[in-house]
């Protein structure tokens, strides 16, 4: 066995408690948005809307993207959506490679039905995953892209600005 020396003994109950504090600010950094999520998220009028919160997403126009070589002016709703992008590729490129990710995509209820919500949600996912992976971004760090449709909304799909939040994509815990 080994023998600490006294100073050492006589605080060693404050280790579990400053390991305790570490932890929980450790969980409150990652449960909060970064401050260039916030910013962006409130100078658009929208919240951050992944799973990893630091990841913002875009939205997309009604029915866009249409072909996997649009641009994204003509796909995404605003100038925001494009500076999203490029943080979200900014901190894929630093979180690690063993946190498993995907890129997932929505669509609002009014622009599609069924099948076809489906395929366009599913052509945003691809849209954003192909977008990152021409930037560098190794095409196995992400699991496939997946589209969910209009079976997740995040606001009131009978109104414009809510059917524009549900129309989304964004990196993903797998």
């Amino acid at each position: 066995m080994i023998e600490l020396p006294m100073v050492v003994q006589k605080r060693q109950h404050v280790l579990p408690l400053l390991a305790a504090i570490y932890l929980a600010l450790a969980a409150l950094t990652c449960t909060n948005a970064s401050p260039r999520a916030t910013m962006l998220a409130s100078n658009s009028a929208r919240t951050t809307f992944s799973d990893p919160v630091d990841f913002i997403g875009v939205s997309f126009k009604a029915g866009n993207p249409l072909q996997p070589h649009d641009t994204l002016r003509d796909t995404l709703t605003s100038s925001l959506d494009e500076e999203a992008l490029e943080k979200d590729l900014e901190l894929l490129k630093r979180t690690p490679p063993d946190i498993p990710l995907r890129i997932v995509g929505f669509t609002d209820s009014k622009e599609c039905l069924n099948q076809a919500c489906l395929e366009l949600s599913l052509r945003r996912a691809r849209y954003v995953n192909d977008w990152l992976v021409n930037r560098g971004i190794p095409k196995l760090r992400l699991s496939e892209p997946h589209g969910f449709g209009a079976t997740r909304p995040i606001d009131d799909n009978e109104t414009e600005r809510g059917r524009t939040r549900n129309r989304r994509a964004y990196i993903s815990y797998d």
